[in-house]
């Protein structure tokens, strides 16, 4: 178990920013009048080895003080404020501050039965959610949260696969992110995100020559 004590001071772009920003397509503003975040973090944790199976659980809750985020700006009658880049109107947003709270989990599971030494199966699942206080703009979610992940990978491993070939291991892996429904709807700045998993396959060895010396 564990009690942090944290703080994070705003960043050179979140205090200083005048102009379009070209990955997010908007036009941003910092605010020189920004403060340090400051958290207070409690976590805990649980790990179980035994001789065929390691199972690992830990869980978080972390409560932010003056959180640094984004919002959009409103024009003088009401709608979105815009500015002209290059022929190009872009919205504009401004970096803000709210108090907020995190709280996630991690659970990781590892088989390797005996005598099946060179098998194994390992297993992680990471979770975390994201809410302000209050709501913004009718959301309490906050931005730029992760979606729920699993990831798990099946291995073997073998210390030698034939003569030339030594810590040979071949494995299979699928990494799966599951929808993301509890997106900053905010501003209409995001949306919810359609679960995908990615197939992965791999293999490697050491080569070695007849007098035993890896190639």
């Amino acid at each position: 178990a564990n009690m942090a004590r944290g703080f994070r001071a705003p960043t050179l772009a979140e205090l200083a920013s005048n102009g379009a920003h070209e990955g997010t397509n908007r036009y941003e503003y910092g605010e020189q009048d920004l403060g340090s975040e400051t958290s207070l973090q409690l976590d805990g944790g649980l790990d179980l080895n035994y001789e065929h199976f390691n199972v690992g659980l830990s869980v978080f809750h972390n409560r932010i003080n003056d959180f640094i985020f984004y919002r959009k700006l409103e024009s003088v009658a009401g709608g979105d404020s815009l500015v002209n880049v290059d022929g190009e109107d872009l919205q504009t947003f401004k970096f803000n501050q709210h108090h907020a709270k995190l709280t996630g989990l991690e659970l990781m599971l590892d088989l390797h039965p005996h005598p099946l030494d060179w098998l194994h199966f390992e297993n992680n699942f990471s979770f975390v959610r994201g809410k302000f206080d209050e709501a913004i703009d009718g959301s309490f979610n906050l931005p730029l949260i992760p979606a729920p992940r699993w990831n798990s990978e099946l291995k073997a491993e073998f210390r030698k696969a034939g003569k030339f070939l030594q810590n040979f291991y071949g494995k299979l892996e699928a990494d799966i992110t599951f929808k993301q429904n509890k997106s900053f709807a905010g501003f209409h700045t995001e949306t919810s995100t359609s679960g995908y998993t990615l197939l992965h396959a791999g293999a490697g060895s050491d080569i070695i020559n007849n007098k035993k010396k890896i190639i």
